[in-house]
């Protein structure tokens, strides 16, 4: 067993292989100003280089999610070349874009990533770098309205 420190200056995040965690990683002074923030995927991989996770949102005031479902909710998947988003509901509207993903575990070398939308057959690059068994794709600045899909393509 691997022993990890932990202190009141370093604490442990301990994430499962084959989720993915949307998180907001700016700092502000309420948790309503971070309602419109944009979100970095945290990605870890399990041994079949897959993941999934959820993506959820609602009006964070009333109680609109439960009287009438009004909530905006999509799957996301990543399968050993493609990571896409899938629709569950989007009731409700939201303007929040994916900023960043950090891709946890992927022991290959990538040799380029590309962005498209079902909507539209061209593929956009994205940048990228890899730091070991952490890939991290920088400034996606992908849209949450639309249906995506990105492929990794792996050196030979």
């Amino acid at each position: 067993m691997k022993e990890y420190e932990v202190n009141l200056d370093k604490i442990g995040l301990f994430i499962k292989g084959g989720g993915i965690i949307p998180i907001k990683q700016r700092l502000r002074r309420s948790s309503k100003l971070l309602r419109f923030e944009p979100i970095t995927l945290l990605v870890a991989l399990n041994n079949e280089n897959s993941a999934q996770g959820l993506v959820y949102f609602d009006d964070e005031e009333s109680n609109d999610y439960v009287d009438s479902n009004k909530i905006y909710m999509k799957k996301i998947h990543f399968q050993k070349t493609e990571m896409f988003i899938a629709h569950i509901n989007d009731d409700f509207k939201i303007s929040n874009k994916i900023e960043r993903i950090i891709i946890l575990g992927l022991k290959k070398k990538i040799n380029k990533v590309l962005y498209s939308t079902f909507s539209e057959s061209k593929e956009d690059e994205i940048e990228f770098m890899q730091e070991g068994e952490t890939t991290y794709l920088n400034r996606v600045q992908i849209s949450m309205d639309y249906l995506w899909k990105i492929k990794l393509v792996y050196e030979d």
